[in-house]
């Protein structure tokens, strides 16, 4: 092996700094829409750092244990008023969040690092979706991104990712802060 392989390898080794843990945005739940808290599709999460970056796993809404929450399965999801009162009882978790199945008539856009968090200047191009799409939109828990939930389903071929937009209707879950863009007024989604 010579120096510049051994080098190579050394660089490879030394640890990096963990980014400091995000702090989320705090959950309005007066504004969150009454259509999605009748259904008990709810958990909390936490941030955790895995594999070089931060991710929001979804857990169970229980109070003695940290358990994970599935999104296939309904036993690991719980009620909106459990889902908050743990979230607001329990010190770990940074937020609740919504699952989407296919037995729920919902759908769910994310659109991913639209919004400048030290201006709440929104990209253009993500403002012409939010206008072409009125209903609930809601800042995501890192001020940077929006979630948009509907009545909806998508076409069974098409692309769920494409850039900075995300969009599905089962198998995932949203965090949800119930910060709302502007306007929006409890109704139908």
């Amino acid at each position: 092996m010579n120096a510049m392989n051994e080098h190579a390898e050394s660089e490879q080794r030394i640890p990096t700094a963990i980014p400091a843990r995000p702090v989320a945005l705090r959950v309005q739940p007066a504004f969150i829409p009454q259509e999605l808290k009748k259904v008990r599709q709810w958990v909390v999460w936490r941030y955790e750092y895995r594999k070089g970056k931060w991710t929001k796993p979804p857990y169970r809404a229980v109070a003695k244990e940290r358990l994970p929450a599935a999104v296939d399965d309904p036993s690991t999801w719980d009620t909106f008023g459990a889902a908050l009162t743990i979230f607001q009882e329990v010190s770990g978790y940074d937020g609740i969040g919504f699952v989407l199945t296919a037995n729920d008539p919902f759908m769910g856009v994310d659109l991913d690092h639209v919004v400048d968090a030290k201006t709440g200047v929104m990209e253009t191009w993500a403002e012409q979706i939010v206008a072409r799409m009125p209903g609930y939109w809601e800042l995501s828990p890192s001020q940077t991104g929006l979630r948009h939930i509907r009545r909806g389903v998508l076409p069974p071929d098409s692309r769920r990712r494409k850039g900075n937009v995300e969009m599905y209707c089962e198998g995932r879950y949203m965090t949800i802060t119930g910060f709302t863009l502007g306007g929006w007024v409890d109704g139908a989604l």
